[in-house]
């Protein structure tokens, strides 16, 4: 029986319709198979099959995936969720006249989670289809990567 360890590290990068992205997976110890995640804001559709991925190959251990995205700036479109600022705003007033806050500035604002949002300028459908699969394909091979790193640990293990 090959010994596999619960400590590792991988990383992987891809680039496809005008976004880079890398993909980072730690393992530590663990009884059972705890996954976290860190996904940016619009990614969440990522979710279910970066579980699915990790469970298919890991049964026990710690396991965090974070995935960076960077866009070409030419293909950046800035997006502005006045709705969500303007409530933010709002409850930051009342924190502040309360005394239990400070007064929130444009720029406070603007690093709220969901106020704003690059985009690529040609998100479609079939855009966000053929990024996703290429993504997962990324995804893939970190995870294999880290496997590796496990087994590579479990070898150096056995006596």
């Amino acid at each position: 029986m090959t010994i596999s360890g619960m400590t590792g590290f991988a990383r992987t990068e891809g680039a496809s319709e005008g976004l880079a992205w890398s993909w980072e997976a730690r393992s530590v110890n663990g009884k059972g198979l705890d996954i976290r995640l860190r996904l940016p804001s619009g990614y969440d559709r990522l979710e279910a099959k970066t579980r699915e991925a990790v469970q298919a190959r890991f049964k026990r251990g710690s396991v965090s995936i974070g995935l960076q995205l960077k866009r070409d700036a030419v293909e950046q479109n800035l997006r502005v969720d006045i709705v969500r600022a303007a409530a933010f705003a709002e409850a930051a007033r009342k924190l502040a006249r309360r005394g239990l806050a400070k007064p929130i500035d444009a720029g406070g604002l603007m690093a709220m989670r969901g106020v704003v949002d690059v985009a690529a300028a040609q998100d479609d459908e079939d855009a966000r289809a053929r990024l996703d699969v290429a993504m997962l394909a990324s995804l893939n091979e970190a995870i294999e990567a880290l496997g590796a790193a496990r087994d590579a640990e479990g070898a150096a293990l056995t006596p």
